[in-house]
């Protein structure tokens, strides 16, 4: 039984998906099995949530209709002449097996299937994708398989509502003032940041982490822990914070170990290139490093060894800067 109402649901699907998308929509392979079915169709672009919730709303009114399913043999010209669809690339002899669906449904099929629609039950998209450059491939759970699938999504959305503590019909609603609430709190937290940043700045340039190379500046720093992201952060601020310099920051964590260069545009406008000064750091680190002459990055697993990569950086910013 859960073959043939999957078998018979390909049908009402393969009628319906050209009755919504168009006349091109026509099969290119499936597979059917008990409870579930996978059906391949020409079309050009995803159907969307909207495009599949339609078909899906289709197939399942042409179910709850109960239409009787007839099959039978006749002629292949007098099948086709009747408006039944061949399968592209299938060979047929003089006599084929037709399967008619309701009024609206004719395909040539040597396949079982249900006597009435209505003995499907249920026809439940489960998914919609793209298998190949104009072809698109629908899932979907039939029979007591379906129901199961409903019944699931059901019980998901009432432990939803519990967690939220609210009704399932006012879980969005919930969900959305939740959102809101946390958008708020991430540009407050983004802001305090901002601010922290700011004073962090004022802290290091007023420091002995700050050296003077006439009218440049070097600033070399370790800060252990950081993650990259905030590190990335910190150098750029820092370097956007003196009118000529270079900036090098190192990092051990957990046994890995980052270091950072940035440099002022007149520098750069010199010669002078943060990804030189980094690929001399991380290869003391066992590892590699690259970026922008402006910007770089680098890294590797000896994290012992980050004073050191960060001593030969400095030197080589030394050098340049005297050179300048």
């Amino acid at each position: 039984q859960g073959v043939h109402q999957s078998h018979t649901a390909t049908h009402i699907i393969h009628w319906a998906l050209r009755d919504v998308l168009g006349e091109h929509a026509r099969q290119q392979g499936s597979l059917v099995e008990p409870g579930r079915l996978r059906f391949d169709f020409s079309h050009y672009e995803g159907l969307g949530q909207d495009g599949l919730a339609d078909v899906e709303h289709e197939v399942n009114r042409r179910v709850m209709r109960d239409d009787p399913v007839r099959a039978f043999e006749t002629t292949y010209d007098f099948a086709i002449a009747s408006g039944a669809m061949a399968l592209f690339g299938e060979k047929y002899g003089d006599i084929v097996r037709m399967v008619e669906v309701g009024d609206y449904s004719k395909e040539l099929c040597g396949g079982t299937h249900v006597a009435r629609t209505g003995r499907i039950g249920v026809i439940k998209f489960v998914h919609e994708g793209s298998v190949a450059s104009g072809v698109r491939r629908v899932e979907a759970l039939t029979g007591m398989a379906g129901l199961d699938h409903l019944n699931e999504q059901a019980a998901k959305l009432k432990q939803v509502a519990s967690a939220l503590k609210t009704d399932p019909e006012q879980v969005i609603d919930k969900l959305e003032k939740l959102l809101q609430t946390a958008h708020s709190m991430e540009r407050q937290l983004a802001a305090q940041r901002e601010q922290g940043l700011k004073g962090e700045l004022h802290k290091i340039l007023s420091s002995d982490a700050v050296k003077e190379f006439g009218s440049s500046r070097l600033i070399v720093l370790r800060r252990d822990g950081e993650t990259v992201d905030d590190l990335r952060k910190l150098v750029i601020a820092l370097r956007d914070g003196i009118d000529s310099g270079i900036v090098l920051l190192g990092a051990a964590n957990n046994g890995q170990a980052n270091v950072l260069a940035a440099v002022t545009r007149d520098l750069v406008g010199k010669g002078v290139s943060s990804a030189e000064l980094v690929s001399s750091g991380a290869q003391m680190l066992d590892g590699r490093g690259g970026g922008k002459p402006d910007l770089a990055l680098g890294g590797g697993p000896q994290g012992s060894k980050i004073d050191a990569a960060l001593g030969l950086m400095e030197t080589k910013a030394r050098e340049l800067l005297a050179k300048d």
